[in-house]
């Protein structure tokens, strides 16, 4: 049965837990892990100025950016002690929210209230390749923020281990708009860099 080897891959990926439902209040402009997605949709289209640290993205960034600009559909109105406690929070499974809400459609959003819960679980289980091709993509975004973030933003984030064969596979990352740009110029200018 395709289900049970699948069930055993997951397994092997992510330890016995990763079964465990975390049933939230979605809300289709507020979610906590369109949170989480947006900040990772920032700090991959936002460009890097190395060598030099404090000129590359980070999470205090992303933070006046959102207070700063409407580039996304969402408002995250968090004071960056808010927002920076929910980036602790969320940042070791951000990589795959982001692929979810913004290369995947939000597939994995199931809800058990839903009568057709059961058979949405069973069409994600059965279709393999869509599956892995979310892993690859998730293990793209987690090493491309990996490279971009100051180490110790990541170094305690650890990518499940993959079976042989999947490999990173790149996302879609569309480029800043101009007042997005102009922001973050703003930025850069009274913060000296």
């Amino acid at each position: 049965m395709i289900e049970g080897k699948i069930i055993d891959l997951l397994s092997n990926i992510f330890g016995g837990d990763f079964l465990e439902i975390n049933i939230t209040d979605w809300k289709e402009n507020g979610s906590l892990d369109l949170f989480a997605a947006d900040i990772v949709k920032f700090l991959l289209t936002s460009q890097p100025t190395p060598p030099n640290s404090s000129r590359g993205v980070s999470i205090k960034k992303a933070h006046y950016f959102f207070q700063k600009c409407d580039e996304y559909e969402r408002e995250w109105d968090y004071s960056w002690k808010n927002f920076n406690n929910m980036w602790v929070k969320y940042k070791s499974i951000a990589h795959f929210m982001y692929v979810n809400v913004y290369e995947f459609n939000n597939m994995l959003y199931v809800f058990p209230s839903d009568p057709l819960f059961a058979e949405k679980i069973d069409n994600i289980l059965a279709d393999t390749d869509r599956l892995k091709a979310y892993f690859e993509k998730s293990f793209y975004v987690f090493n491309e923020l990996a490279e971009r973030l100051d180490r110790r933003a990541t170094e305690t984030i650890k990518f499940p281990k993959l079976p042989r064969g999947f490999v990173p596979v790149p996302v879609f990352t569309p480029a800043l708009s101009q007042e997005a740009i102009d922001t973050m110029a703003r930025y850069k200018s009274t913060h000296n860099l």
